[in-house]
């Protein structure tokens, strides 16, 4: 993880123990809401987080965004990285890649 990110983390674990009413946010909790929301919407497909962040790629990417700016967004040091993840099918993602 990013540095400043892991700061952050550090630093709202920190304010939790403190705090009682401050809620730890982690992986399995966002999971959790993320699974329970899901549910409820009548989505049977186990979701998780990670395909939150293949969604926003490529809706982004099928709404026109320039691939480096997803790169950005996703924080990928690789343009193949982020083209394997955005999964768009119809194959505009390698276009913009080829293009660069």
């Amino acid at each position: 993880m990013r540095p400043l990110l892991l700061e952050r983390m550090a630093e709202l674990d920190g304010r939790a123990r403190e705090n009682p009413l401050i809620v730890e946010v982690g992986y399995q909790n966002i999971w959790k809401r993320i699974r329970t929301v899901a549910r409820k919407a009548g989505i049977a497909e186990n979701m998780h987080p990670h395909m939150l962040r293949h969604t926003a790629a490529t809706v982004m990417l099928e709404q026109g965004e320039n691939i480096r700016i997803i790169q950005t967004f996703l924080g990928h040091e690789s343009i193949q990285t982020t083209a394997r993840y955005a999964q768009v099918r119809d194959g505009r993602v390698k276009s913009a890649v080829g293009k660069l």
